[in-house]
């Protein structure tokens, strides 16, 4: 997923950056310190709930003894299953609360995009197998629609991603596919009509 040619996780693709640059001039620094720096400058008091998020997604994934590069699923290839979205999207409203102005705030949900993206994982994939029309697979016939309690498990998930994908500009779903086409492929297996909000 892209933002204005940026990857969507925002502030955690400047997390990386940061490091990275720091590291390059000095390879001596450590990297929990460089990771807590950037937070506390970047998110201020919002900070705490954010790098106990990190460090519990961090721990969680390591403990599985998973490896991959950047390409895959959320849950399929990282490990990133209920337990670190719940913890994820626990942390972000606690980080919401505690942003002390609308920058911190913005840079709060901006981050937030990526665990919405995990969390919305598992429609996309249902969307993607039984309504098709993106990425190389062709639409299916026949306007099959999601069990109601699985759409509804999801939906306000997948109606907070694509808000907050409108408002900071995303346009892309995992890097090659227009933000617009994943989500009228959601809508469709939700069975929406054509104004109809999630």
């Amino acid at each position: 997923m892209q933002a204005a040619g940026e990857s969507v996780a925002g502030d955690f693709s400047e997390l990386r950056n940061y490091m990275i640059c720091r590291l390059l001039w000095n390879p001596n620094l450590r990297g929990q310190e460089l990771m807590d720096e950037f937070l506390d400058l970047h998110y201020e008091k919002a900070a705490p709930p954010i790098r106990r998020f990190i460090n519990f997604m961090h721990n969680t994934v390591a403990a599985k003894g998973i490896e991959s590069d950047c390409f895959g699923s959320a849950r399929r290839h990282f490990g990133i299953g209920d337990q670190i979205i719940g913890a994820g999207l626990e942390a972000f409203e606690e980080a919401l609360q505690l942003a002390g102005s609308d920058l911190i705030r913005r840079r709060v949900e901006q981050a937030s995009i990526s665990v919405y993206g995990a969390a919305i994982e598992e429609p996309y994939r249902w969307a993607w197998l039984h309504v098709g029309g993106l990425r190389g697979r062709p639409a299916q016939p026949g306007g099959k629609t999601m069990e109601p309690e699985f759409a509804r498990r999801y939906r306000p998930h997948v109606k907070k991603f694509f808000d907050l994908c409108e408002t900071y500009g995303v346009t892309e779903w995992h890097g090659n596919a227009p933000i617009e086409n994943t989500r009228n492929m959601i809508r469709r297996a939700y069975g929406l009509e054509e104004e109809e909000p999630f």
